[in-house]
């Protein structure tokens, strides 16, 4: 009994329904519906649909092995729901719902009713691209009509006649354009723009798509419209040679093959004037030091989604990756392919016989622009670059690196098998949209050593040390001793002693000792790389001269003679500036009245501004006082105070290193007797602050209440004062408004 008991457990907790349930390619009498498999051994799935607007319903069974099925004799312009159940024998599962609507290919026309005793109204239309003429008889008291069975994405031209007693009226006509069958792309986003370019990115369409058709054009001007068409796995372009300081229009449609979805549309404006341009690098000490022969191709992804300022840091990276070896007939070779949508040498392995051709070359590498098929271009260079009348010698050893930043539209598998099968060692760099299955796949074992994917182009100066120390280590071979070993980053990295301007970084040496460290910092919003060294047996740095409030992120590498390890990193945020305390506000007159407060530890100098609220002769102007160490100021140039229930407004700015944050305290109107004086929350001009409780003040007499301690503030400004409670007046209650 025991043992039956746990047997039905087991089996019941091996009953669940299927998950995930997704529908897609809906046309006008049928769509697919797919679904993650339920747990368990499932012997059918039952499928059911209702539509939501009759009592047309079915029901079909599919075997437990399959998640996919299409539903077909809908009707059209119906919206259903998918009831997906897993049946285990005598047991169900509960049931996944969704929804889908078949196609809608109809139009619907309407019209202001005409003048007079219409008899009924003669409704005709017409595709505009030819075809035959359909013509709707609609009663006179109508004043729509549905025009039904039409062509997907077609337009047509309609006709609209009312029909008198004696004959036809005065015609009306009309235009309209049915949807089409195929979903577009979805989260059009515009991004990086420069003088003459910015990117275009977007989510997959559903469905079975075949590529991308992207359009552009200035928003003012439809009629120079650019085109460029992409690949099915491509989801971002940069769009080149554009005007400057142009809004532009951008157009992505999804391509089928029946033809093409509805625009997912979107704009971006092109800048006045651009960046300054990376520059390349000069020579490094560091070199590959050997006499072995290698022969190099480097296989480049030149495709629309790079962009023409990317390829620049491409070219700067290949310049610094090629510069340390010894380049001549005896020594290293390198060629270069572009690829895209077709592969093209840019030059041989024996075009380039010394050092300074060869950097020449790079700095002259065309951007191509295309599609990314990598499978393609890892069979071109098998073919036609790595052949003995290009260049290719017997002794020396082979090696093929690619760079790339998107998922191949083709077969890699085979085709990089291919080359490995000749000899050729592989090596794999991808940046920001490549697939690192596709990577691993790609380049040769192990991956650690041959294998790179950075998040963005900017971060290839960050491994092309170690990738220059691996294919220095590739052109060696096992035949010689590695001069320099992979070298180690220090572990353990602790930030402390936070300041505003300031902090510590601490960190654990690696087991191999370190010649120096290289310390790196960045705001994490943006901005230049500060950087700084410290010797082998310096373990902490205080880096200064930083901004308050401010998210850094710090790298420290090991270094060992001129090979850098990879970044040990951490983030940390500086403190806010320090601010004033314990404003008071005394000895009110007609026209002036004293601010004082407590010192803010490091200021050099308060700037107080002030302004009358409810002046009606013209002295509601902003005014402003500077201080320099005084904590104690009369505002005797207030003018036209004489009422004593105007109200007031201050402003008080802490000065520090010419930072500023401004604490506004706004009086509150209220009745002559103080009794509904309140509290209001605080304005700002500079500051975000929540819950912030300020100053109300009312002809003699004020109130200050405490900030709370959660409040937030917007980097580099000062927070708010810290204010305490100073009853000066004797009211019935308080009342918070």
């Amino acid at each position: 009994m025991q043992n039956f008991c746990l047997n039905m457990t087991l089996s019941l907790s091996e009953i669940g329904p299927p998950r995930d349930l997704v529908t897609s390619d809906a046309t006008e009498s049928s769509f697919w519906v797919s679904w993650s498999a339920a747990p368990g051994s499932v012997r059918f799935y039952s499928v059911r649909w209702q539509s939501q607007f009759s009592e047309e319903s079915g029901l079909k069974r599919v075997p437990g092995d399959q998640t996919t099925t299409v539903l077909e004799g809908l009707s059209p312009e119906t919206r259903f729901q998918v009831l997906v159940r897993a049946e285990y024998g005598e047991r169900e599962s509960d049931e996944l719902s969704g929804f889908e609507t078949t196609e809608d290919r109809s139009l619907k026309a309407s019209w202001t009713p005409a003048p007079g005793p219409v008899l009924h109204y003669r409704l005709s239309y017409v595709p505009s691209s030819g075809g035959p003429e359909l013509s709707l008889k609609v009663g006179p008291a109508l004043s729509s009509a549905l025009l039904k069975k039409l062509s997907p994405a077609s337009t047509y031209n309609a006709t609209l006649h009312p029909v008198y007693v004696h004959g036809d009226g005065k015609a009306r006509q009309g235009v309209g354009t049915t949807l089409s069958p195929y979903k577009p792309p979805q989260n059009l986003q515009t991004s990086e723009p420069t003088r003459t370019s910015f990117r275009v990115s977007w989510d997959p369409a559903p469905g079975s798509v075949r590529g991308y058709k992207v359009t552009f054009h200035p928003t003012d001007d439809d009629v120079n419209l650019g085109e460029l068409l992409v690949g099915p796995h491509d989801n971002t372009v940069v769009l080149e040679e554009l005007k400057a300081a142009t809004q532009y229009s951008v157009s992505v449609f999804g391509m089928f093959d029946g033809g093409e979805s509805v625009p997912l549309a979107g704009e971006e404006k092109t800048t006045q004037s651009d960046a300054p341009e990376p520059s390349l690098p000069g020579s490094r000490d560091a070199q590959c030091k050997t006499s072995a022969k290698a022969d190099i191709i480097l296989l480049v992804d030149g495709s629309w989604s790079i962009g023409r300022i990317n390829f620049k840091t491409i070219r700067n990276f290949i310049a610094r990756m090629v510069s340390v070896f010894d380049i001549g007939p005896e020594r290293v070779q390198i060629g270069l392919a572009q690829y895209s949508g077709d592969p093209k040498t840019e030059w041989h392995l024996n075009s380039h016989p010394t050092k300074a051709s060869l950097l020449e070359a790079v700095a002259n590498l065309p951007y191509k622009g295309g599609n990314t098929m990598t499978g393609m271009a890892l069979n071109y260079i098998l073919q036609n670059n790595f052949r003995p009348n290009v260049g290719l010698r017997p002794d020396a050893r082979k090696i093929g690196v690619l760079i790339t930043d998107g998922k191949s539209q083709d077969e890699i598998v085979v085709n990089s098998q291919n080359l490995r099968d000749s000899g050729i060692e592989l090596y794999a760099i991808g940046v920001k949209n490549a697939d690192e299955n596709e990577l691993r796949s790609i380049a040769s074992d192990p991956d650690d050593i041959h294998m790179y994917n950075v998040d963005d182009f900017k971060f290839l100066v960050d491994i092309v040390d170690q990738l220059t120390v691996n294919l220095c280590n590739s052109v060696k071979g096992s035949d010689e001793p590695e001069v320099v070993d992979v070298v180690e980053p220090p572990m353990d990295l602790v930030t402390s002693e936070v300041t505003q301007y300031s902090f510590r970084v601490s960190w654990s040496p690696p087991d191999v000792a370190a010649e120096k460290y290289k310390i790196t910092y960045v705001k994490t919003a943006g901005g230049p790389t500060e950087e700084t060294f410290v010797d082998g047996e310096t373990m902490t740095v205080v880096l200064q001269n930083l901004t308050p409030l401010t998210e850094y992120r710090v790298k420290v590498f090991t270094v060992v003679g001129e090979i850098s390890s990879e970044p040990l990193t951490g983030l940390e945020t500086t403190l806010p500036v320090a601010a004033p305390t314990d404003l008071q506000v005394s000895d009110e007159k007609v026209t002036s009245f004293k601010l004082s407060w407590k010192e803010a530890e490091g200021a050099t100098g308060y700037m107080i501004r002030y302004r009358a609220l409810n002046a009606s002769d013209g002295s509601q102007q902003e005014r402003e006082v500077s201080l320099n160490s005084n904590r104690k100021k009369n505002l005797n140039s207030i003018k036209s105070l004489n009422s004593s229930k105007r109200e007031r407004e201050l402003t008080v700015f802490v000065l520090e290193r010419d930072e500023k944050c401004a604490l506004n305290m706004r009086s509150v109107r209220a009745s002559d007797s103080c009794r509904t004086m309140g509290l209001v929350k605080a304005k700002t001009s500079c500051c975000r602050i929540t819950d912030a409780w300020i100053l109300k003040q009312f002809a003699g007499f004020h109130i200050i209440t405490s900030v709370p301690a959660a409040v937030h503030f917007h980097p580099q400004l000062s927070p708010p004062l810290q204010l305490n409670l100073y009853p000066e007046c004797t009211c019935g209650s308080l009342a918070v408004i």
